[in-house]
């Protein structure tokens, strides 16, 4: 939960377009609760990804953000001795891990169709999405001070967050599909790498069962739910487009499958009485 929250002011920070834009650095990454052991570490990075999101060159700029990325994770892993709060941005990282470290190869056949198609469907998609006229909303508020006030004002981080997970979902799933038509299966290679985050959360989700989503629930708008569904994100990673939160009815939804549950465990206790008891009667 606390990884969702973060998200928000460190993409309205990220939003900045330039360098200079943002007041103090530190004070952003103080506001969005990077801790201070390894905000060095990722002041590059933070520019690096800047530059990615708001679609400047993104398929030539890559291999500088993996540089940048690579050199970010070395400097956090010096860091692990005395800074113990690692492990959130380690996870929220793990979509560009996967993608410049595991997938490299997986990717290189497909170069020159990128360097063809990405860049417009890029373009196209988020003309369709509304990435980067959103990222520009948050921008807004991107000092540290307004940052500061929107983690606090609870109502208005949700307003905030209902728009970025609706343009996140329809610009994933936009990329997704569109890269597959032209360069297949690179949409999907792309996106479930920088889904990572948001899969590892879903996993867990579906580990612990119902009861704990309905808490989640009640803490983000109803945009956003489909990130802590595991079949959404997979689906978003194929070029589906998460399901609208009209006709997601979540609580309900949780309720019934806790429901569906109680009644397969006590059908299943029921089962094994029912086995025991013939088994005595028999006389084993």
């Amino acid at each position: 939960m606390q990884a969702l929250y973060v998200l928000l002011p460190l993409l309205a920070a990220l939003s900045l377009s330039k360098a200079h834009e943002v007041e103090s650095e530190d004070a952003i990454f103080d506001a969005t609760g990077v801790p201070q052991c390894i905000q060095a570490c990722l002041s590059d990075l933070l520019y690096a990804v800047t530059e990615m999101i708001h679609l400047q060159n993104p398929v030539a700029k890559f291999p500088g953000l993996c540089e940048t990325y690579r050199k970010a994770s070395s400097c956090i892993e010096n860091q692990k001795e005395a800074c113990v709060q690692t492990t959130l941005f380690e996870i929220a990282l793990s979509g560009l891990d996967e993608l410049c470290n595991d997938r490299e190869e997986d990717l290189a056949p497909h170069k020159e169709c990128l360097d063809r198609h990405a860049d417009l469907i890029l373009k196209n998609c988020d003309h369709s999405c509304h990435l980067t006229s959103v990222l520009s909303h948050l921008a807004e508020n991107g000092d540290a001070e307004a940052l500061q006030k929107l983690e606090e004002d609870h109502e208005a981080l949700k307003k905030e967050l209902s728009s970025l997970c609706t343009t996140f979902g329809c610009m994933s799933s936009c990329v997704a599909h569109d890269l597959n038509v032209q360069c297949s299966p690179v949409g999907t290679i792309i996106t479930e790498s920088l889904l990572r985050p948001f899969h590892t959360a879903a996993t867990i989700f579906e580990e612990i069962g119902p009861r704990a989503k309905i808490s989640i629930y009640r803490q983000i708008p109803p945009q956003c739910y489909y990130l802590t569904n595991l079949k959404d994100v997979q689906g978003i990673a194929e070029g589906r487009q998460p399901p609208k939160p009209s006709d997601l009815k979540p609580e309900d939804a949780i309720l019934k499958e806790i429901r569906l549950r109680e009644q397969q465990r006590k059908q299943k206790k029921a089962e094994l009485e029912h086995l025991f008891l013939m088994d005595a009667k028999q006389g084993y």
